[in-house]
């Protein structure tokens, strides 16, 4: 059988050769232009992230800045804060003790000068004994019989520091007399009926501690002893005059 002769033969090999040499020009092309698109991409996402890190960076800046602002703030508040509530509580003991003695003895004034007195050395902002927080101890005698009520303050300095903690503190009251160049010590433990003894107060700011005792006929104090100790630590006293 004879083969049929193709014209031109030369010039269609060639044609298809040319097609099979523009594919990896093709694909050359593409491979860079890929190369090319994920550089700038690459780039664009890296100032992205540079430019929002700045502004993160500016926002934190900025909220540090606030914070320190706002803790100076709430410092200052705070110590606005604890002399409003130990005025307003002193008040509160003030009011109710006027109304009691101006109930029972309204033309009394020394009584009334001697609880002016000992509320406004409460109000003294003293730090001679810092550990003690004894602030005022006062005793008042009900009627003509050896019973008393007394009143023991005691409060921590408003300038005790920012965020101060709570105080716990254990006390003892001691009435001492001179017999025959001797002392002689009676713990109110043994003068009065009481939930427990030492009292305990735990307190961030003020306390007080109210009761009542009765004095025997044959023992004429002479000097409180007022002795605190903070949980942990030990004993710390204060000697008072009777009747001061």
């Amino acid at each position: 059988m004879i083969m049929p002769r193709f014209k031109d033969g030369s010039k269609i090999i060639q044609s298809r050769l040319a097609v099979v040499e523009r594919q990896p020009k093709r694909t050359i092309v593409f491979v860079v232009l890929s190369i090319v698109l994920l550089g700038l991409s690459f780039y664009i996402g890296k100032e992205v992230g540079v430019f929002e890190a700045r502004i993160f960076r500016e926002k934190v800046s900025e909220l540090e800045t606030a914070l320190d602002s706002l803790a100076e703030s709430h410092e200052v508040i705070e110590n606005e804060l604890t002399v409003t509530i130990l005025e307003l509580e002193i008040q509160e003991m003030m009011i109710s003790d006027l109304k009691s003695a101006l109930n029972t003895a309204s033309g009394d004034y020394q009584s009334l000068q001697r609880s002016l007195a000992f509320y406004e050395e409460i109000f003294a902002d003293s730090s001679d004994e810092p550990q003690s927080f004894v602030s005022g101890l006062r005793f008042v005698q009900i009627g003509q019989g050896p019973k008393y009520e007394f009143d023991l303050i005691l409060r921590k300095s408003i300038n005790s520091g920012r965020f101060s903690k709570s105080v716990d503190l254990s006390i003892k009251l001691d009435f001492l007399s001179i017999e025959e160049d001797a002392e002689k010590i009676v713990s109110i433990g043994d003068l009065g009926e009481f939930d427990e003894y030492p009292f305990q107060a735990v307190f961030k700011h003020f306390f007080r501690i109210n009761g009542f005792v009765e004095i025997p006929k044959d023992f004429k104090p002479e000097i409180v002893r007022i002795s605190t100790k903070v949980k942990g630590g030990s004993y710390t006293a204060r000697d008072q005059a009777w009747g001061q």
